[in-house]
């Protein structure tokens, strides 16, 4: 089987047992015979790298995004990367993402995935699908709220160039539930958080 990974870190550069799980997890696959990609951020990177089959390419960002300043560019880097997952899942062809942390890193990751009608199973081994996804700042930027007249102008000014972006390489844009259908957690405590916050995967097992 081939199978794409996302995780937001990954090791040699991690922060705890989340990615070290993922990448034992990888090493099991792959001695099992799978196809296994690994697509991950540049965190501990000095520059985007690719080695073997772990891609370090994606941004990271650990704390929401609030810099007004650097709006245009923040929201190409969304769009290009999003479209950069779109063709390598084209040109790879995986018959499964295999979903772990995605805190830090862009949730229009997920909605591509989940546009391209691809299987996902997401291993939850923490809170950030009920506390990132909300405040994910590219779902911040397209979602109402209130601001003065000249904030608003310049939000419906940026929002036309994205649009049409977005359309061209049929990337999602609008705010939207997450389809979480098939997932494991590594405790009833996280099934039970995640229940809590409306996340009911169809098919769900605490492993």
């Amino acid at each position: 089987m081939k199978i794409l990974v996302i995780s937001n870190l990954y090791p040699p550069y991690y922060e705890g047992g989340y990615e070290l799980g993922c990448m034992e997890v990888v090493k099991a696959l792959e001695k099992r015979g799978h196809r296994v990609w690994v697509l991950t951020s540049t965190y501990g990177c000095s520059k985007p790298l690719i080695e073997d089959n772990i891609y370090r390419l994606l941004s990271y960002n650990d704390s929401p995004w609030r810099d007004k300043g650097n709006v245009f560019p923040f929201l190409f880097r969304e769009i290009i990367q999003a479209n950069f997952l779109r063709n390598f899942i084209k040109q790879k062809k995986p018959e499964v993402a295999f979903i772990w942390s995605m805190a830090g890193l862009s949730k229009l990751l997920l909605l591509t995935i989940e546009d391209m009608s691809i299987p996902m199973l997401y291993c939850i081994s923490g809170e950030w699908l009920t506390r990132n996804w909300l405040n994910d700042a590219w779902f911040e930027f397209w979602n109402e709220g209130k601001r003065v007249v000249w904030k608003n102008l310049v939000k419906k000014g940026l929002k036309v160039p994205c649009i049409l972006l977005c359309n061209l390489w049929r990337l999602p844009y609008k705010n939207r539930e997450l389809k979480v259908k098939h997932a494991y957690f590594v405790s009833k405590y996280l099934q039970d958080v995640h229940r809590a916050a409306g996340i009911s995967p169809r098919i769900s097992k605490v492993i």
